[in-house]
């Protein structure tokens, strides 16, 4: 006879809500970042374009994509959790650790921007993201550490 699977802890359920949440904006948002970075490339070759954004750019575009790809990874995560696999476990203590890893990069990138130039919007949102992916980080590690949700989340 087999065991029955535990039913899903109510942490998890809320974990499960705001990983679909900010899963959905991440795809969003850095799809809309990705198109406006590779419409800029065509202006990158004019000498009027100041030199760091020949480098920051696609610096940009990078760390878009990467954000992208988080994205999706975090979304396909969520079925994990509501099934209770084994593998929703690791990716929900890996991936908002990675996240926070390359936000930092991002939060790096404006930083290092010239005075001068449009900083103060891109800067504001990734230092709003860092929050939210430490968040995110310290939520998953905190709910993902209970008995029952690791129970759950065993099989």
């Amino acid at each position: 006879m087999s065991e029955d699977k535990p039913r899903m802890p109510m942490s998890l359920a809320f974990i499960t809500l705001i990983w679909l949440v900010t899963g959905m904006y991440a795809v969003y948002s850095n799809y809309n970042a990705i198109s406006f970075d590779v419409s800029m490339f065509s202006m990158l070759s004019s000498s009027i374009v100041p030199a760091w954004y020949r480098i920051g750019v696609p610096a940009e575009l990078f760390l878009s994509t990467m954000f992208l790809l988080l994205g999706v990874f975090q979304l396909a995560v969520v079925p994990g959790f509501l099934l209770g696999k084994s593998y929703a476990y690791i990716a929900g203590l890996v991936l908002p650790v990675v996240a926070t890893a390359v936000n930092i990069v991002a939060v790096g990138l404006y930083v290092t921007m010239p005075e001068g130039f449009k900083v103060g919007s891109d800067l504001i949102l990734s230092l709003f993201a860092l929050v939210v992916n430490l968040s995110l980080a310290v939520l998953s590690w905190v709910y993902l550490s209970k008995e029952e949700v690791k129970d759950y989340l065993s099989g």
